[in-house]
């Protein structure tokens, strides 16, 4: 959802850059929940990186969430 939100739903919902950035916060926040679930045992240190850093919520492209399910699925 956040990379299809980063690639043009951000603009089509007309939100401005706070609204924007609460909702990566949002997402980040959700995340950082998912994996203390699953423990970060259980994640490759490159993608663990990746949602910590917040990396994963700035990106359009799907890329993290494709790393995601191809690692834990």
């Amino acid at each position: 959802m956040i990379a299809g939100y980063n690639d043009k739903g951000a603009d089509w919902s007309g939100h401005d850059a706070v609204q924007v950035q609460r909702f990566r916060q949002r997402a980040h926040e959700q995340i950082l929940r998912l994996v203390a679930s699953i423990g970060e045992q259980n994640i490759s240190p490159g993608l663990l990186e990746s949602l910590k850093s917040g990396r994963a919520v700035e990106d359009p492209s799907g890329r993290f969430k494709s790393a995601a399910q191809d690692e834990l699925l």
